[in-house]
């Protein structure tokens, strides 16, 4: 019996679908266990500043976690929209903060975030780490920072 294209594109369909099962604990049906890197920070999933005179600086550490066994890479550090928050010094991971390009699995790091409010009223952005987890490149999505010029 010749095989044809439409049927190894089928087998193809059902050996991925049946390796991606497993839910959130990370495993599948053919192999157990898959090792990715999972980031998480610290005062999530809201870290408020306060109110701030127009034009001063509050700087806050957080803590990011690999919760993963294998390391993150490629980590890079953005803000969502936002001139009033940043890394502290201006760049990722800001004055004193203890993260780099690479997270090692089941560790953590630090970076140091300021807010300066430039207007009055309430800001507000997200923290957001790209990184590869070993699989797929990944983004944070919290904390959200927010925080009253006044």
């Amino acid at each position: 019996m010749e095989t044809t294209l439409k049927h190894k594109l089928a087998i193809y369909a059902l050996i991925l679908s049946l390796a991606s099962c497993g839910g959130d604990d990370n495993r599948n049906t053919l192999n157990g266990p898959i090792p990715v890197a999972h980031l998480s920070i610290s005062d999530s999933p809201l870290y408020d500043y306060g109110n701030l005179l127009l034009d001063s600086q509050g700087n806050h550490e957080f803590t990011v976690t690999n919760l993963g066994s294998v390391s993150a890479t490629q980590i890079t550090g953005t803000f969502y929209f936002s001139i009033a928050f940043f890394y502290v010094g201006g760049t990722f991971p800001g004055t004193e903060g203890t993260c780099g390009s690479e997270l090692s699995g089941h560790s953590s790091c630090t970076v140091r975030v300021a807010f300066n409010p430039k207007a009055m009223g309430h800001s507000e952005t997200t923290l957001q780490l790209s990184y590869y987890n070993g699989l797929l490149e990944m983004v944070t999505s919290l904390p959200v920072l927010s925080g009253t010029g006044i």
